[in-house]
């Protein structure tokens, strides 16, 4: 295949480029320094960095240098007595921003990742030059979401205007448009009929009692890898059962926001390199349904990521093909899974159809037992199966300590007796059992108070998603119990490592460095509970203004902050609120604590306004393409249009085509198709077919498939006919054959304009499901040749980050018209 290449005249082009640029943005900011500095424009700026807001007045300072920044104590204590008028609004675009996963940024500064590894779905938090410190408005539209319980199963659609995956899991019951909301059916790509019926095959094939799988309280924490719009965590609440509903901001993108726009707990993260933000043993079942993880891969790296994750005698259900296909490729990856969870000392509990659950030993026995050499090899005694945050994974398995060992098991109460019964691990700490109960004791008069102060603003209802920014042992989360919440508690990752107590209480959280913008989407908490991190910044060089417009990122219009901190972090918080349209609430302070308290602690209540600016009107990342694609297979019915449609609902400019002689859709039998000649109507197509055997056509697909096609355009049209639609600057085909088609049907055409056409091969099987994953994969193909000045200098590099990615090898040329 031919493939671009850069010359010398390329790049003195980038160099001059690069010369206008710079001279244009001296001029924005000169030009923009006078407006900001009469701040008449300040509802619609967009600036980076808190030291830029600084020299704009808008966070006080008034000084341009670029020394260090002052002591947070004289922030604190008042002294540079500005108040600021307003933070600036990020435009439309940014609505959805979450700073450290953001891919827009790992284009911008090339950040050099393994993309096989998935280090591009990992957190890389831009440089305080690159902040985006403004607020970040909601969509037109936004209302104030659903409360739960009713949310579960609805959502408002202009909250998360994204629908593809109610058009690409159609067939699984993921979601469903219907009017002004989205709708959850509760189904999943393996269980399709809802996830309450798999919950129960999964405890009836672990023969616990009346099918519920919580077990009588020993199954509490739950780790789901891979949740999609987390049906599964969702419906595991009715049993007492929490769920740490897990998925990265993949091509599935939104699943996360949906699932906590929904009130389930979820966290954005992804098994690539490093481990996951959580304590070893904090998980007692983690499960994968068609997750699409390998897990053989690099020693079964991220299959040890489980295992230490996982406590004694913890189960992992596996619900995918390789489970029960009988296929070469399927046997082949079960036989070396089974080898290696069988070197792991993992057994199975059960296999059931398409399902098998692995159980993880009580005991080191096993380990002792196995031969030398024998791989993976135990983790060193030295390292710490509990530091999470920046640590690397390693191909190991993390053995009990004796004291686990000995007890055989994690010796925790069944629910909901340990959620106040001394967590085992308490000894870790140097903490006692009477230490505990005096904190869980003076969290539950904290809370109770907090409720006083909330009371006029707040119904049963209310709140659904709350935050402890600073969890210490988790008492707070633990007072909450009888309320119809849950709570992410955060432990920060500079203190004591306390979330292991908090899993073992039953609960779950994440570590975090309150430096850095949390793993979440704007708008998914309903109250933020913030105990002496404002103080804690002080020991650190980041800035509290920036954790202000974090908050505010975090908080759903209407959502509620509660600062539990010296009365100087509170006055200093006040002079905020006015900028970030947020008013007071209540006041309050430590009289009534017990003389554990720190004395001059003060409590601020805060509720943050719903606004909207005229400047936050949705503007798409993509909304200047700078190229025509078109989408290709053989009959323009099914992978080709479910591109066009993905691509069309993303404001891509594509048209799409088939180069067979004819339009060919599955009939009663492999040798009876129905025959269409192209131009031929899909509303024609539907009512023939609807006609024959309406059951037949839409119980294989052939019916929803040509209703969402004739959504998209009128007719099936031939590549070969498409001298009229004028000139392509990408083509995708979805078969060799077809690109083949492509290729030759150029060639035969008169070259006038001399027009370069890059035409790219994607194989796609011709199935609904895969036709789902070949559109998003080739949206995903798109937006990378557009991230990039011209596709003829980048698409070498384009594809080779792709194939090692995504493990598909791609078809590529150059054509002419």
């Amino acid at each position: 295949m031919m493939r671009g290449r850069s010359d010398g005249t390329q790049k003195k082009r980038l160099i001059t480029s690069l010369c206008v640029v710079a001279i244009f943005l001296c001029f924005l900011y000169a030009y923009y320094g006078s407006i900001f500095g009469s701040q008449s424009h300040g509802a619609s700026a967009i600036e980076y960095g808190s030291r830029s807001l600084r020299k704009l007045g808008y966070l006080g300072g008034d000084d341009g240098s670029d020394d260090k920044q002052e002591s947070l104590v004289k922030v604190f204590d008042g002294d540079d007595g500005i108040t600021p008028k307003s933070y600036p609004v990020c435009d439309g675009r940014h609505s959805e921003l979450i700073p450290c996963l953001d891919r827009n940024l790992i284009y911008q500064m090339r950040l050099k990742l393994d993309l096989s590894l998935m280090e591009h779905y990992e957190r890389h938090c831009p440089p305080p030059e690159r902040k985006f410190n403004c607020l970040i408005p909601p969509p037109p539209g936004y209302k104030i979401p659903i409360k739960w319980p009713k949310s579960r199963d609805q959502v408002w659609k202009a909250n998360i205007p994204h629908t593809h995956l109610a058009h690409e899991k159609s067939d699984q019951n993921w979601m469903v448009v219907k009017g002004e909301k989205i709708e959850f059916p509760g189904g999943g790509t393996h269980f399709h009929y809802g996830a309450d019926k798999y919950i129960a095959l999964i405890a009836n094939m672990l023969n616990f009692s009346n099918n519920v799988l919580n077990n009588g309280g020993r199954l509490r924490t739950v780790l789901d890898v891979g949740c999609g719009v987390a049906s599964f965590g969702a419906y595991l609440l009715s049993s007492d059962i929490i769920a740490m509903s897990l998925a990265p901001n993949d091509v599935h993108q939104n699943q996360i926001q949906f699932a906590l726009e929904r009130g389930i707990p979820a966290y954005l993260g992804v098994l690539g390199t490093k481990r996951l933000p959580y304590p070893s043993r904090s998980f007692e079942l983690a499960h994968c349904s068609r997750c699409r993880i390998d897990w053989l891969q690099r020693d079964g790296i991220l299959l040890l990521e489980l295992d230490r994750l996982l406590r004694p005698g913890g189960y992992f259900a596996y619900s995918s093909p390789e489970a029960y296909a009988q296929d070469e490729e399927d046997l082949r990856i079960w036989k070396e899974m089974s080898d290696l969870v069988g070197r792991m000392c993992w057994r199975i509990a059960a296999k059931k159809n398409q399902t098998v659950i692995w159980q993880k030993p009580l005991t080191n026995d096993c380990y002792k037992q196995r031969a030398p050499g024998t791989l993976p090899p135990l983790c060193k005694t030295d390292e710490d199966p509990d530091a999470t945050w920046g640590v690397s994974m390693e191909a190991c398995i993390t053995p009990y300590s004796d004291h686990d060992d000995k007890v055989k098991g994690s010796g925790l109460a069944p629910w909901p007796a340990r959620l106040t019964a001394p967590p085992p691990r308490l000894a870790d700490f140097g903490y006692s059992n009477d230490m505990f109960e005096k904190d869980t004791e003076i969290w539950r008069r904290r809370v109770e108070s907090y409720w006083d102060l909330l009371s006029p603003k707040i119904e049963s209802n209310t709140l659904r998603n709350i935050m402890d920014m600073k969890a210490n042992m988790g008492s707070f989360a633990a007072a909450l119990k009888a309320k119809d919440v849950w709570v992410m508690n955060v432990v920060p990752e500079d203190g004591p490592n306390t979330l292991k107590l908090i899993y073992d209480r039953g609960l779950i959280g994440s570590i975090h460095n309150w430096c850095e913008a949390y793993s979440t989407y704007p708008r998914t908490y309903d109250l933020l509970h913030a105990w002496t991190v404002f103080s804690d910044m002080e020991k650190k060089d980041c800035s509290p203004e920036d954790l202000l417009i974090e908050i505010d990122r975090i908080l759903r219009p209407t959502g509620f902050l509660i600062i539990r901190d010296k009365q100087s972090v509170v006055d200093f918080v006040k002079k905020h609120l006015t900028a970030l349209h947020w008013e007071a609430v209540a006041t309050g302070d430590s009289s009534s604590d017990s003389e554990q308290d720190v004395g001059d602690e003060a409590v601020f209540v805060i509720q943050k306004k719903i606004w909207l600016t005229s400047e936050s009107k949705r503007l798409d990342f993509w909304e200047k393409m700078k190229y025509r694609y078109a989408m290709v297979c053989s009959s323009n019915q099914n992978r080709s249009m479910e591109a066009h449609a993905l691509l069309k609902r993303q404001g891509f400019d594509v048209c799409s085509y088939g180069t067979g002689a004819h339009v060919k859709l599955p009939g009663p039998s492999l040798r009876e198709p129905n025959v269409y000649d192209f131009g031929t109507p899909y509303k024609q197509m539907y009512d023939d077919l609807r006609r024959k055997d309406p059951e037949l056509y839409k119980r294989n697909g052939i019916l929803p498939m040509l209703k969402r096609n004739a959504g998209v355009k009128t007719a099936p049209q031939r590549w070969q006919n498409n001298a009229a639609d004028g000139c392509f600057d990408v083509v995708f085909s979805f078969e060799e054959k077809v690109f083949d088609m492509v290729i030759e049907d150029l060639n035969t055409r008169e070259h006038v304009k001399m027009k370069a056409v890059l035409v790219i091969n994607l194989e796609v099987k011709d199935n609904h499901e895969e036709a789902a994953v070949g559109a998003r994969l080739a949206m995903e193909l798109c937006q990378q040749i557009e991230a990039h000045e011209m596709w003829e200098d980048s698409i070498d590099d384009v594809v080779i980050a792709f194939e090692k990615q995504h493990r598909r090898k791609l078809l590529y040329t150059v054509s002419f018209y």
